[in-house]
């Protein structure tokens, strides 16, 4: 996949992510303001090259529109909002 179709399918991504988002947890709740991280962990993970280079692309897409959160910390922790938004989601389905 080209990087610009890359970036163009992750941007969907994550507006769609968003949306799904709403209400369940904000933005200023995942990215709190600079000093408001006391209860925040750490943490530091291995990724693959091509996992890499997405979370890289995505944050510099956003430092060149201009975007709030754009340091890959912001896109990392965005991305685990989702996944585990999505997968409660899915859990719930399968219960009912």
């Amino acid at each position: 996949m080209k990087a610009k179709a890359r970036l163009t399918h992750l941007a969907e991504r994550l507006s769609e992510n968003k949306k799904e988002n709403i209400g369940k947890s904000t933005l200023r709740e995942v990215h709190p303001a600079y000093g408001e991280k006391g209860d925040f962990r750490k943490l530091t993970v291995t990724l693959s090259p091509e996992l890499f280079a997405q979370v890289i692309e995505e944050s510099t897409r956003r430092k060149v529109a201009g975007a709030e959160n754009a340091n890959t910390s912001a896109v990392i922790r965005e991305a685990l909002t989702g996944f585990f938004a999505r997968h409660a989601d899915k859990t719930r389905r399968q219960i009912a």
